[in-house]
């Protein structure tokens, strides 16, 4: 297996124990108030590190990718967040799931040379691994979203919008780093910033439930954030960016055992299925 899919693989694990402590950090904020909370925190954090590993080649190129990639990144959250409030969360998490469709359409219009790198066989594990994510996220959701009338076709935009958005962008983001305009640590760095800024104004955001003990609990979870991002960008600096975007977004698969070790929750027969296509569509891509 190649060092970009074996980064994917560790964005994935980071993502997956990320995802289970926004479990502890939302009985503290709902997801509008903690947005640019979270994205401030992240990027001081990063402070530390940023005097040995920023670099950036300083040209309006640079500057124009980066906002158009960092404004994606921003509609991106968005949607993301709407969708929670206009559908059930089982449906929401399903759709989300299927940005490295995206990513993988977009190849022959946007990156036709990483298209042709594709083989057959990485094409249908691409394919494969999405289900099992999709059929796992539905599963671990099924259980605790709450009932919700059927909604208009329309409410189902959201979701895939975010998805659309999340999966194009990597080619964004793949651009600056081919051009050696900038880092995987460099963008991330950058763009939590911009992205928190946005969310500052966008959202007017209520900060009163910010205190040394939700702030702390907010910080453990962003050191698991910063390396699922850092993973992965890294990842897509080295390989194919629809292999890399579902390899990284694979984080569901480590969910699972991770819930089931640590929050005791039940493996269903619906969620050992999905375990075994997205670990059928992982072999393919590795092999």
């Amino acid at each position: 297996m190649s060092d970009s899919l074996w980064l994917g693989l560790a964005s994935a694990l980071t993502g997956a124990i990320a995802r289970i402590l926004a479990k502890v950090v939302l009985r503290y904020s709902d997801t509008r108030n903690y947005l640019s909370v979270n994205f401030a925190a992240l990027f001081v954090l990063m402070i530390p590190l940023a005097p040995f590993m920023f670099q950036l080649t300083p040209t309006p190129l640079t500057f124009a990718v980066l906002l158009a990639a960092s404004g994606l990144d921003f509609a991106a959250n968005y949607f993301y967040f709407k969708s929670f409030e206009v559908e059930e969360a089982s449906t929401v998490s399903a759709l989300l799931a299927l940005s490295p469709l995206f990513t993988l359409l977009a190849a022959p219009l946007v990156d036709r040379a990483a298209w042709l790198e594709l083989r057959p066989a990485q094409i249908g594990g691409i394919v494969v691994a999405v289900l099992g994510v999709v059929l796992l996220n539905r599963e671990m959701q099924r259980h605790t979203a709450a009932a919700a009338p059927r909604r208009p076709l329309t409410r189902l935009a959201y979701p895939l919008i975010a998805a659309c958005l999340l999966g194009v962008n990597v080619y964004l983001i793949k651009g600056l780093f081919s051009a050696h305009l900038m880092n995987p640590f460099t963008y991330y760095f950058l763009r939590l910033l911009i992205v928190a800024l946005l969310s500052v104004v966008v959202f007017r955001p209520d900060l009163r439930w910010v205190n040394r003990a939700s702030l702390s609990v907010v910080l453990g979870r962003g050191v698991f954030v910063i390396g699922q991002w850092l993973t992965m960008l890294t990842a897509l600096e080295l390989g194919n960016p629809s292999l890399v975007k579902a390899v990284s977004e694979s984080s569901p698969l480590f969910v699972v055992f991770l819930a089931a070790l640590f929050l005791h929750e039940r493996i269903t027969w619906r969620k050992a299925v999905g375990v075994l296509l997205v670990a059928a569509g992982l072999w393919a891509l590795a092999g």
